[in-house]
């Protein structure tokens, strides 16, 4: 998809006021704070095609840098801390923790965990459009009439929740504020049906273009190779790529990726998402055992916060599973493979 104009952002914003107005109109408000948003309410499918492809791209193609607060409540004990971030525009991202107010773990070890993972948190924590085709078809985005100041960044508000089906429960919803011309989130809210904070991010300072003090940035600690998730039988694997066949409410297998671990051993990873939410699976072929033999064949669960981690080996596959969701869904999403 090629990237949209900030005129074509600019439009969608402009029409969003406009629709908004004429449902505080029609339903005889006289103020935007007596507005009552209902979960399909709002902005939605043709009307955010800029914003979806926008809030989608921005992290890859805006060169910006800053210092933002993160706080995952969830966890036990709670998780905040502070980190720089910076990005180059054309692909490549860097973050560091510079800040650990409270974790479970002592700060050497939290830092050199975060350091692991910061392709995992770059990509896919927190709130992120993962798919703007998907995201069209299972959210709607609502433009609130609040002025918001980010970082010393004007911002536009939205709201973002999970267009209901007959058969789901109420999920969370995000308030998200993004700087308008480019759709780059600087701030975003998780919260339950009944407005519970559960995680947020902030920016304390922000800046477009490269920051006075760089640090290290590149695409991630793996060594990755995208491929068509359409045709993953063409993939270099010496081995029988695993399918998923029983995926939860909504996702759908969104990118592909041939990833080189540090021993150098091929990973398949295939990133599943509903056009917001992630659902990563990840497996390789043991070295030593046969497809067809699963006496050894083992499981575990780990839950951290509202992620849920299942990795294993199953049938002479070494798997990991994460997504934000339960167990069972995941374990199940992981057993429909064979």
């Amino acid at each position: 998809m090629s990237p949209l104009s900030t005129a074509s952002l600019g439009q969608w914003v402009g029409s969003a006021i406009l629709t908004l107005g004429l449902i505080a109109c029609g339903a005889g408000t006289s103020s935007s704070d007596t507005i009552e948003f209902g979960p399909d309410n709002g902005v939605v499918a043709s009307g955010t095609s800029a914003l979806a492809a926008n809030l989608s791209q921005a992290p890859w193609q805006v060169e910006y840098h800053g210092v933002r607060r993160l706080e995952f409540l969830t966890e036990r004990p709670v998780v905040e801390y502070r980190e720089k971030v910076s990005a180059d525009g054309r692909g490549q991202f860097g973050i560091q923790v510079i800040d650990v107010a409270s974790s479970g773990l002592d700060t050497a070890s939290f830092l050199a965990e975060q350091a692991q993972n910061e392709g995992f948190n770059y990509r896919y924590r927190g709130f992120r459009v993962l798919d703007p085709f998907l995201f069209e078809i299972n959210y709607t985005v609502q433009l609130l009439n609040q002025e918001q100041v980010v970082a010393g960044v004007d911002c536009t508000r939205i709201l973002v929740r999970k267009r209901l089906g007959s058969a789901h429960t109420t999920p969370n919803h995000f308030i998200v504020d993004m700087e308008p011309n480019t759709g780059l989130v600087l701030g975003w809210q998780e919260l339950t049906p009944s407005g519970v904070l559960l995680s947020k991010m902030e920016f304390e300072s922000f800046g477009f273009g490269p920051a006075d003090e760089p640090i290290p940035m590149g695409a991630g600690s793996l060594e990755e190779t995208e491929l068509d998730p359409q045709d993953l039988a063409g993939s270099n694997a010496p081995f029988a790529v695993l399918r998923p066949r029983l995926l939860p409410a909504e996702f759908r297998l969104s990118r592909a990726y041939e990833v080189r671990d540090a021993s150098n051993k091929l990973w398949i990873r295939q990133v599943f998402t509903d056009g917001e939410g992630a659902l990563i699976f990840m497996h390789k072929k043991q070295a030593s055992a046969n497809a067809g033999d699963s006496k050894a064949s083992t499981l575990g669960i780990l839950e951290q916060g509202q992620w849920t981690v299942v990795m294993g080996d199953v049938n002479g596959y070494s798997l990991l599973a994460v997504g934000k969701m339960g167990a069972n869904e995941i374990e199940d999403f992981v057993s429909s493979c064979f």
